[in-house]
Parts: C-alpha cells; structure tokens; sequence
C-alpha cells in the first residue's frame, strides 16, 4: 500500500537558505551567550553544556548527548513546535 506525501512547504531556494544560515550567528541573533570551548566549538553560557560547532553547522549538549542541527536547535532550544515552525523561524 503506497502513502501519499505531503507537498513540501518551503521550496528548494529556501530550505538552501536555512542550513546555510550559521547556527552560532543564528543563536546568537536570538540572545544566546556564547563563549570560548574548544578548538571545534563554542560553548552556549547557562546552558548546562550546550556547544555550538564552530563551522556553524551543527550542536551538542553533553549533559543529556543530545545533537542536531539548526532546525532541531529551533526545536529544542527556542520552542519552535515542529518542523515548518522551526523553518519559518530560521527564514
């Protein structure tokens, strides 16, 4: 039994647009406080081990090994309900 999917609510230009949004820049613009980690990351201040990749790609959270990028972060860090929110709030 095959499944009808939904059409894609942003287009190709726009989704390009979003994983090349820098998350650091990103959390940043959002009243994130970031400090010095490592040579591969930032670390976020008061956030229990909340570290940003310094590519700007990606982040992990060592205190519960949770990971992901810009749009999980929209997700768990700034209360962006779902996927389409997420996206629309990186746009």
């Amino acid at each position: 039994m095959r499944t009808q999917s939904r059409p894609m609510p942003f287009t190709e230009e726009q989704m390009k647009q979003v994983f090349d949004t820098n998350l650091i820049d990103f959390a940043v613009q959002h009243g994130f406080e970031i400090e010095k980690g490592d040579r591969n990351t930032v670390h976020v201040k008061h956030s229990g081990g909340l570290y940003l990749f310094k590519h700007g790609r990606g982040f992990h959270r060592y205190t519960d090994d949770s990971h992901g990028n810009i749009i999980a972060f929209a997700q768990q860090y700034m209360g962006a309900g779902d996927f389409k929110s997420a996206v629309e709030m990186i746009l």
